[in-house]
């Protein structure tokens, strides 16, 4: 399914239902009156959900960590997309990930039933919703019947009061990493968490097939430095993406200062990054991105890192970092297309 589809079910199918099942809950809730109290006697398993977007996923690990540090003996499940899977398995902080296939609507419906069981076989203590629009992934929080809910809202309440046990102003002015801490505030996460995305493991064997796979190209020089280019957005807000032509006059200026590129993408990306390719004069053999997740995880593995930002604005999702033991401030420079 394509973000456009997920879209479209979710306004259609899943708005309707959440209207229901938050009069529903809401009269539940007065006659069950469930323990909400937080303790860390009481917080053995901690759900987080983000479902789509592999950044946002990154900007929450100094969440995650915090949770960790918070109930050390509690177990982090994380929900996601079929897509983030592999990604999220290379953050130390979660200790599981139930994945929701989304390749089409059948495969979505089952892998969403089979979430929920799963969910509802751990009994969670804490579930934090880290969406904002989507009312699929507050049904989600819903029928996992976590004792604790907390997800965020914007302009409006109007199914989330009995859906959530806590609800979290969305401040669009605020760094996503500092909106998600503030989740993390209402079950007792002290303030002044450190804010360092990651870190994302790496293993010796994955380093080594990106070196072949460079050594591969013709005239690469696989001793020298490298710049890496990602030119991709996602279709949730192809906007993002900077003009064909702007980079490729990059690529070509790169080129003429003796720098070595590699131009990045996905399997669905790959026309679009081989256009690109094809575009540049002979001379000039290389590969390039803009506000993606690639651009989080280079910020999170520390690489000095330029990222073109538009229309989300920089100060919402740009980040800027130290590295340690070094004066020289790094991290998503920006500039606004």
């Amino acid at each position: 399914m394509t973000h456009r589809q997920r879209i479209l079910a979710d306004r259609l199918i899943a708005v309707p239902a959440a209207f229901l099942f938050n009069g529903i809950a809401r009269l539940l809730g007065r006659w069950m009156k469930r323990d909400h109290s937080i303790a860390s006697s009481n917080v053995n398993r901690i759900v987080v959900a983000k479902l789509i977007g592999m950044g946002s996923i990154l900007q929450a690990t100094p969440l995650l960590n915090a949770l960790k540090q918070r109930y050390p003996d509690a177990t982090i499940t994380f929900v996601t997309m079929r897509s983030n899977r592999e990604f999220v398995n290379r953050l130390s902080c979660v200790d599981e990930v139930l994945v929701l296939d989304d390749r089409n609507a059948f495969a979505m419906a089952v892998s969403t039933v089979q979430t929920i069981a799963a969910l509802i076989r751990r009994r969670a203590d804490l579930y934090f919703d880290l969406e904002l629009y989507s009312a699929f992934a507050s049904l989600l929080a819903l029928w996992a019947v976590t004792r604790i809910r907390i997800g965020f809202y914007r302009h409006s309440v109007a199914f989330k009061n009995g859906i959530y046990t806590h609800l979290v102003y969305f401040n669009t002015r605020m760094p996503v990493r500092q909106l998600y801490l503030q989740l993390g505030r209402v079950v007792g996460v002290p303030s002044g968490q450190p804010e360092l995305t990651g870190p994302i493991r790496i293993d010796n064997g994955e380093r080594s097939a990106v070196r072949h796979i460079l050594t591969g190209s013709p005239g690469w020089q696989p001793h020298e430095p490298y710049i890496v280019v990602n030119p991709n957005a996602s279709d949730l807000l192809l906007e993002r993406r900077w003009p064909a032509e702007y980079f490729i006059d990059t690529l070509r200026q790169f080129a003429l200062h003796g720098h070595q590129v590699a131009l990045i993408g996905n399997d669905v990306e790959f026309p679009y990054v081989q256009s690109l390719f094809d575009r540049l004069p002979p001379d000039v053999r290389l590969r390039v991105t803009n506000d993606t997740g690639p651009m989080y995880m280079a910020v999170a593995l520390q690489c000095p890192t330029v990222c073109l930002f538009g229309p989300a604005h920089p100060e919402h999702y740009g980040q800027d970092l130290v590295l340690p033991g070094q004066d020289g401030r790094f991290g998503a420079s920006w500039s606004e297309s």
